[in-house]
């Protein structure tokens, strides 16, 4: 049976910090993660979310007066200014962090036997590992050409990428299973 776990994750800011953490452990795909992973990158995610929510409200005690000031400093355009910006409440309502868990499990039992053959599941699980594999893969040559390529010798800095993905394939186990990739168990 396969499990996958999934983090969405929706920061309306556009800042990519939660993504660029995320990637150090997850494989992105709204972030299939393996179950033992899960609190780990929960914590992770709290701790940027109360970032962004101390950013936030920084951003958004000064939000009114700064936009008084770009108006006081651009009189000329004042009125169109005034007339093109939002209050500090929109913005507000508009600024947001938050993600979703949740678990994928294939359909065990149910009243007829089509439902459960035909679930899509096992495909699912196929494409997504096919989706990661080349995920890492790319990874790997991105690595190679930003750290070894044209090096006779690299500092121990080097190991870094192939912990990354050795950590990153070592998690597809969760995808792979014991059969390996593509085999539709484990």
């Amino acid at each position: 049976m396969h499990i996958i776990y999934q983090i969405r994750t929706h920061v309306r800011t556009g800042r990519p910090k939660s993504r660029a953490k995320l990637s150090q452990i997850a494989r992105r795909v709204s972030w299939a993660i393996p179950e033992d992973k899960a609190g780990d990158i929960i914590k992770e995610l709290i701790c940027i979310r109360d970032e962004f929510l101390k950013e936030k409200e920084a951003f958004l005690a000064d939000y009114d007066q700064s936009i008084e000031n770009w108006i006081n400093k651009h009189t000329k355009w004042a009125s169109i200014i005034r007339e093109s910006t939002v209050g500090s409440e929109y913005v507000r309502s508009r600024m947001g962090f938050s993600w979703q868990l949740y678990r994928v499990a294939p359909l065990m039992d149910h009243a007829v036997p089509e439902a459960v053959a035909e679930s899509g599941l096992n495909e699912e699980v196929e494409n997504l590992a096919k989706t990661l594999f080349g995920e890492i893969a790319r990874s790997a040559d991105e690595a190679w050409n930003r750290v070894y390529a044209g090096k006779t010798e690299v500092t121990h800095k080097a190991l870094f990428p192939l912990r990354t993905l050795q950590q990153k394939l070592s998690g597809l186990t969760f995808i792979a299973g014991e059969k390996g990739f593509g085999s539709g168990s484990g």
